[in-house]
């Protein structure tokens, strides 16, 4: 049975257990359940088009994973028990496991076969990982270990995607993405201010690393759709507030 098909008789089950009571009725913002429902058949019909360009060869893992990701957010918008959650992050553990073993299989036979898709792979799992150990409030040390390895996984990705700007391969919104995933993944909400201060002013840095990469490759054939001078003063933008003091 798929993700689909689980969620759905899982929300009409909770529609006859649960009935609507004028006491939840605020006026706080809250999403309509059919069209969280709507909102997941959309996501899971854009992963099996994913999938199925995967297998053609047409379509990367970062896209793939993306698909993933975002079937299991709409999966997890419409969960209520605690069950159902967890056999959401442990359905994206299973899809990235199953995919970072392929692309493993996939790069050992193609030794020029850059790593960048592997890494995708090791990414969405170690997240799914800590995300699921976080709802499950495991233990402190198996906490520190999963964040460890997420940051860990964003170094590595960053590292490899500054590296290919360098080269004229990417696009600068590429280690400018992976720079997010690493200070996202330092970013412990239990964690105290000056660390995640120390978290900002660092992504701040990588943030001027990739901009003099950016300003040693020589200008594209074809203009980018976005102005990577807009990119970086976005990023700048976004991390700015987390920088002031009190």
């Amino acid at each position: 049975m798929t993700l689909l098909l689980l969620v759905l008789s899982g929300w009409i089950q909770r529609q006859a257990e649960t009935p609507p009571s004028p006491a939840q009725k605020g006026p706080e913002l809250r999403a309509a359940p059919l069209l969280l429902e709507e909102r997941l058949a959309v996501a899971h019909r854009g992963r099996e088009e994913a999938q199925r360009r995967y297998t053609q060869g047409l379509c990367s893992t970062v896209e793939l994973l993306r698909w993933d990701r975002r079937l299991v957010t709409a999966y997890l918008e419409t969960c209520q028990r605690p069950e159902d959650h967890v056999k959401g992050w442990e359905y994206l553990i299973d899809r990235a496991t199953a995919v970072r073993d392929f692309e493993k299989r996939r790069k050992e036979s193609q030794a020029d076969r850059s790593g960048g898709e592997l890494l995708e792979a090791d990414y969405t799992l170690a997240y799914a990982r800590l995300r699921l150990l976080e709802f499950q409030k495991g233990a402190p040390q198996q906490l520190a270990e999963a964040r460890k390895n997420l940051v860990e996984v964003s170094r590595q990705g960053y590292a490899e995607r500054l590296a290919a700007l360098r080269q004229g391969a990417c696009s600068i919104s590429e280690p400018l993405v992976w720079s997010k995933r690493w200070l996202n993944a330092e970013w412990n909400p239990n964690g105290p201010i000056s660390a995640h201060r120390l978290a900002a002013r660092a992504h701040l840095d990588r943030i001027g690393e990739v901009e003099s990469a950016w300003k040693t490759v020589p200008p594209p054939s074809k203009k980018p759709a976005i102005d990577p001078a807009e990119e970086l003063a976005c990023r700048r933008a976004e991390i700015a507030p987390y920088l002031a003091e009190d």
